[in-house]
């Protein structure tokens, strides 16, 4: 039988007290990105005490409260660069760094390139990357590995980012991603036994690189809990139903262009190698019919005429 604590907890209306809490806390963080606050501070906002707003707070939006500071500064930092010509500097103080080398080591670790770099998304190649999503070419292809199916709401239509990520807040690169053209199935990748955060993101098809970069207009979806992978498999089949944001959802730091990007890379990567490699063969059957043979010499490909060789 549960504690009385355990139960107390639990109850509808205790819960209700809890979330109007935190939502206090994260109205707090919005209004003063700019400003020091601590936990203690916090908790004076939350009316608990400091433990006590640690634990719930983890517990609603499945982060502490810090780190979902440091998460809401770094998405106004993202909104700065894509939408003003601020410099760094400036836009480091604005989101409450007091040092631009700490701003830039903490941004480029978490949403997983530097500020400079992630301004610079807003140019051609980007746009490029988008438009061949929109078209279905930048599609990252099913692979063996652990499946799933993604919902939506009725009407809704858009590419969805699914992927495994080590922390409840979307950031840094995934461990594992794929990337489906409207709901159904998905199949992510396989990965090193553990326990992961599955998180899904579904866009609103457009023209504009920021809302693939700012995620203003997205749907939210995932899993509580972490996933337990073992022997590369999940206990059930992976279901994730998207759903609006709520409040106390931790914002996505991970950027989408930057992987498309990325797959873009090494498409091209792919077929410049297989052009070689076919060009090399083709160079081989064209020595060979012309009345040579190929041999091996010192690790590299020679070419000898039939008659040479006698």
């Amino acid at each position: 039988m549960p504690s009385a604590d355990v139960s107390a907890a639990h109850r509808p209306d205790t819960i209700a007290c809890h979330r109007r809490a935190v939502e206090r806390v994260i109205a707090a963080m919005h209004a003063n990105l700019a400003d020091d606050m601590t936990l203690e501070d916090m908790a004076d906002i939350a009316i608990m005490s400091s433990f006590h707003l640690n634990r719930v707070f983890r517990q609603l939006t499945g982060v502490p409260p810090c780190r979902y500071l440091t998460a809401l500064r770094l998405q106004a930092a993202k909104r700065l660069l894509v939408t003003t010509n601020l410099s760094v500097t400036d836009i480091s103080f604005e989101v409450g760094y007091n040092s631009l080398g700490t701003f830039t080591r903490r941004f480029s670790e978490l949403v997983g390139l530097s500020p400079g770099r992630f301004r610079n998304l807003m140019n051609k190649g980007v746009r490029q990357a988008v438009q061949g999503l929109q078209r279905g070419a930048a599609d990252l292809p099913l692979a063996e590995g652990i499946g799933g199916t993604v919902e939506a709401p009725e009407g809704w239509n858009g590419p969805i980012f699914i992927g495994f990520f080590a922390s409840a807040v979307p950031q840094s690169q995934p461990l594992a991603c794929s990337l489906a053209m409207g709901p159904g199935r998905f199949t992510l990748p396989r990965v090193e036994d553990g326990d992961y955060h599955l998180l899904a993101t579904g866009l609103t098809w457009s023209l504009d690189v920021r809302d693939y970069l700012l995620y203003d207009r997205t749907l939210r979806g995932g899993y509580d809990d972490p996933i337990e992978v073992r022997d590369g498999r999940v206990e059930h089949p992976l279901e994730v139903t998207l759903r609006p944001p709520r409040t106390l959802d931790p914002p996505i730091l991970t950027t989408l262009p930057v992987l498309l990007e990325k797959r873009m890379e090494r498409q091209r990567r792919e077929a410049q190698e297989k052009a070689a490699q076919g060009e090399m063969a083709r160079h081989r059957e064209a020595r060979v019919g012309a009345g040579g043979r190929v041999v091996a010499v010192a690790e590299r490909e020679e070419w000898m005429p039939e008659a040479a060789s006698q």
